[in-house]
Parts: structure tokens; C-alpha cells; sequence
């Protein structure tokens, strides 16, 4: 595994962008129950800062018995506390669009007629509720960013076993993030579907494209998985550019993508059937335009994939760069939302939703467990 390795900017731009994302909630969630949030949020900073560099100089390791007890300890500390914390009293509605989407369904309407307790209509696309209806079912939508911590610390465990590799840094960093909590009792569910997309995307870069059951297979899951958000076609395009690189067959490489669209198709093609003209008037790609940002700015992250996906020398460079774009496209969001309504309404009042940030943190977080080529 000597060839997969980042280079030094990018293991420190990988903790850069996660310590910077737990500075913006901080500073923002902090407000409500600590004086001088941004002194915290900068206090914060500092510590992981100092706590990197100390663990990339004097070696440090934290074994796996420790590290497991110390996941367990956070999900059940959370479990417990979440009844503490009673949704209905944040201002958020992530759990609200799952809720309502499918009370409507249930009703025999059109789902994406909904309105949640915001006033917002469901963006994510159908595979993202399906995938939510078991913890519906249960009645507890925080399950979801629960068992999301678990299988990360589970996936990073077996990586490391696997490869030889350390995993602890990237596990703590994990722990010790604020955004992290503020998912769990929010009950969000942007580092659940975020998880699976980086083991998606680190399984598809890792392996060799050879034959035909990894094209399809890779094709069927990947067109799933977009059927969750579809900013996660940046993911997918940077994989294209990679397997081109590669000088993968062309008809792998197509049959791969055909496969990813025709998956994706079926899996919006019931709603239409179902409720055709409702979907015509409102539909997932238009909400999430609406919400996100506007559409001629996706025309922006064509070229940042494009670059992305050139930038990345091997696989582990590929997680990177996807994380990287990522990272970008909720970066343009954010600043078109400042430079439309102002710093207090953006972030304050959150016209811009800074959750969106954790859409890369699973990508950056996991090239933190690779081996780090010095150049």
C-alpha cells in the first residue's frame, strides 16, 4: 500500500477544513448557551491544532480496545441524552421532511407535496427516505448519525487491520467534533449518507475495474446512491476522470455510467407514474435548486470536478479530491448566500445552512488514516 499516499498540504488541508467546519458551529450554536462563542470556537481551534502536531511528532497511537470504548461511551452518553434534548424545540427540519414525507405518502399524496415543520418541501431525492424508513418506523430519526459514528470507527478499525495503516487521529478528531453532536441531536442525516458515500467512492477507487460484475455492481450502488443527494454527482464524475487516467476500457467506463443513470432513473421514474402532474409542478431537483443554490451556479462545479479529478494521482488522492470538491461547491453556497442576504441572515438566521459543510468530513477524515508521504 506503499503508493497510496496524500502529500503533507493535503493531510493539513484535510484538518484545516474539519477544524474550520466545527469553528462555524460553535460559533454559531455555541451563542445560545456560552458567552463569547467565536473565543471558544478559536479556543478550539488552537487545541486541535496544537493536538495534530503534537500526535504527527511525537508518534502517538491510541490502541484499538481504547478507541472502541471511547465510541461506546459517546453513543450510548447520546443516547441518553437525547431525550434530554427534545427536537421540536430546535430550529430544524431535517427530521421534519422525513416525518412529513412520509405522512403524506402514507395519506395516498404526493410526498414531495409535504411541508415540514419549517415550512420547507423535501429535497432529497427517494433513495434518501428509503433509506430513512426504518428509523421512522422506530420513531427516532438520531439514530441514523448514531450508527453513522459506529460504522466509521468499525470501517476505520477494519481499514487499519487491513492495511496496516493508523486510523486513531482521524477516529478522535471525530469525537471530539462539535458538528458531530449537533447531528445526533439535531437529528441530521448528512454524515450517515456522506459515510456510505466515501466507503462507496474509496471501494470503487481502490479496485480494479476488470470485468463486467464490478462495472455493473459499482454501477447499480452508485446509481442508488445518487438517488440520495444529487451534489453527489460530483463524486461520481471525479471517479470517471480517475478510471480515464487509469485507461480503463471505454466500454467499461460507459456501461459503468449508463448503468448509474438507468438505476438512478428507475428509482425517480414511480413518482412520476404515480403523480405526474404534481411531479412536473414540484419535484426533488427543483427544491434542492431552490434551497441549495441557484441553478446556473452548477455550471461552477462542472470545472471543479473536472480539476478535482485530474489533481488525483492515485486512489487515496481520488477520496481526497472528492472530499475537496465537496468541500467547494457547499463553499460557493455559502458565500452566494452571504453576498445575497447579508453575514446575520446567512449565518445567524441560516439562509445558508452550514450543515451542508459535513457533506466532505467523511472523505477528508478518512485519508487521515493512510500512511502521509513527506515531500
Amino acid at each position: 500500500m506503499a503508493n497510496l499516499t496524500v502529500n503533507t498540504w493535503q493531510k493539513v488541508s484535510a484538518v484545516a477544513i474539519v477544524v474550520f467546519v466545527n469553528v462555524l458551529f460553535i460559533g454559531k450554536y455555541a451563542a445560545r448557551y456560552i458567552p463569547h462563542p467565536w473565543a471558544h470556537a478559536a479556543l478550539y481551534a488552537g487545541l486541535a491544532i496544537i493536538a495534530c502536531i503534537l500526535w504527527e511528532k511525537k508518534n502517538w497511537r491510541i490502541g484499538a480496545v481504547i478507541t472502541i470504548l471511547l465510541g461506546i461511551i459517546v453513543v450510548l452518553a447520546s443516547v441518553m441524552i437525547l431525550k434530554y434534548i427534545p427536537v421540536e424545540k430546535l430550529k430544524v427540519d431535517r427530521w421534519s421532511v422525513i416525518y412529513s414525507f412520509f405522512t403524506e405518502l402514507k395519506s395516498g399524496h404526493y410526498p414531495y407535496g409535504a411541508i415540514s415543520n419549517m415550512n420547507n418541501s423535501p429535497g432529497p431525492l427517494p433513495v434518501y427516505f428509503a433509506a430513512a424508513y426504518p428509523f421512522y418506523i422506530i420513531g427516532e430519526i438520531a439514530y441514523m448519525p448514531i450508527l453513522a459514528l459506529g460504522l466509521f470507527i468499525y470501517y476505520m478499525l477494519r481499514k487499519s487491520k487491513r492495511e496496516g495503516t493508523d486510523y486513531s487521529f482521524a477516529i478522535l478528531l471525530l469525537l471530539f467534533s462539535p458538528f458531530m453532536y449537533w447531528e445526533i441531536f439535531a437529528r441530521s442525516t448528512i454524515f450517515f449518507f456522506s459515510l456510505l458515500w466515501f466507503i462507496y467512492a474509496e471501494k470503487l477507487l481502490e479496485g480494479k475495474v476488470d470485468n463486467w460484475k464490478r462495472v455493473l455492481i459499482g454501477g447499480v450502488l452508485g446509481g442508488l446512491l445518487l438517488s440520495t443527494r444529487f451534489v453527489y454527482a460530483i463524486v461520481l464524475c471525479i471517479y470517471g476522470i480517475y478510471l480515464l487516467k487509469q485507461k480503463v476500457k471505454l466500454s467499461y467506463l460507459v456501461s459503468w455510467g449508463i448503468t448509474v443513470l438507468v438505476v438512478f432513473g428507475l428509482t425517480i421514474l414511480p413518482l412520476y407514474l404515480m403523480f405526474p402532474a404534481e411531479f412536473i409542478k414540484s419535484n426533488p431537483f427543483h427544491t434542492e435548486s431552490s434551497s441549495f443554490i441557484p441553478f446556473w451556479c452548477n455550471f461552477l462545479f462542472i470545472p471543479i470536478a473536472i480539476g478535482c479529478g485530474l489533481l488525483a494521482k492515485n486512489s487515496v488522492q481520488g477520496v481526497f479530491f472528492s472530499g475537496m470538491a465537496l468541500f467547494l461547491t457547499v463553499l460557493v453556497y455559502f458565500l452566494f448566500r452571504i453576498g445575497a442576504d447579508g453575514w446575520h441572515i446567512a449565518f445567524y438566521e441560516s439562509s445558508a445552512d452550514i450543515s451542508y459543510f459535513i457533506l466532505p468530513i467523511p472523505f477528508l477524515l478518512g485519508i487521515l488514516s493512510k500512511k502521509v508521504e513527506i515531500k
